[in-house]
C-alpha cells in the first residue's frame, strides 16, 4: 500500500461525516498523515439577488473562491454581508467542532468552499492532492434507505484519489 500523507475528509455535520472522521483519524495515526477537513456551503444558500452561483468561477482555486464571494457581496449592502458572514461562521464552526475530535499529534488543515458539494469535493481532490478521501456513505441530504448518497457516488466515480466510504 502506498504511503498516506494527506487524507481528505468532507464534513457536513452529519453523523456519517463524524463516523468517517473517526475512521480517518485511525488511518492518520497509522500513517502519520495530515487530515484535511472540507466543508462545502451549497450554492442554494446564496440564491437570489445576493449571489449568482454561476458567477462563482468553477475553475478558481478553492483558496480564492471565498475571497471572490466576499468581494461580490461587498456592494450588496450590510444585510447581505451579514448573511454571508453568518453562513461562513456556521461553516467554520462545523469544522472547528470536527477538529476538536482530532488528537493534537495529528496535523490538520481546514477549508470552507461554496458550490455543489460533490463537484467541490472532486475539485478539492485535484487541488489539494490527498492520498485518500474518507467520507460517509451519505450526508445531511441523504435519504433513508439509500445505501450510498449521490455525492458519495459521484466522488467515488470522479475523484482522482481512492475513496473509503465509512459507516
Amino acid at each position: 500500500m502506498q504511503d498516506l500523507q494527506k487524507i481528505l475528509v468532507p464534513i457536513d455535520g452529519s453523523p456519517y461525516a463524524y463516523q468517517a472522521l473517526d475512521h480517518a483519524i485511525t488511518w492518520a495515526r497509522a500513517f502519520d498523515a495530515t487530515l484535511v477537513l472540507l466543508h462545502v456551503l451549497e450554492d442554494q444558500m446564496f440564491i437570489g439577488s445576493l449571489l449568482d452561483p454561476d458567477e462563482i468561477a468553477e475553475g478558481l482555486p478553492i483558496r480564492r473562491r471565498l475571497e471572490q464571494v466576499e468581494t461580490q457581496v461587498a456592494g450588496e449592502g450590510e444585510d447581505a454581508r451579514d448573511m454571508v458572514q453568518r453562513q461562513l461562521s456556521v461553516a467554520r464552526n462545523v469544522l472547528r467542532s470536527a477538529a476538536r475530535d482530532i488528537p493534537a499529534e495529528i496535523g490538520r488543515e481546514m477549508y470552507v468552499i461554496i458550490g455543489n458539494p460533490r463537484e467541490c469535493i472532486v475539485q478539492a481532490t485535484s487541488e489539494l492532492q490527498p492520498d485518500l478521501i474518507v467520507m460517509g456513505p451519505r450526508g445531511l441530504s441523504g435519504l433513508k434507505g439509500l445505501l450510498i448518497g449521490s455525492a458519495s457516488k459521484y466522488v467515488l466515480h470522479h475523484a482522482d484519489a481512492p475513496v473509503l466510504l465509512a459507516r
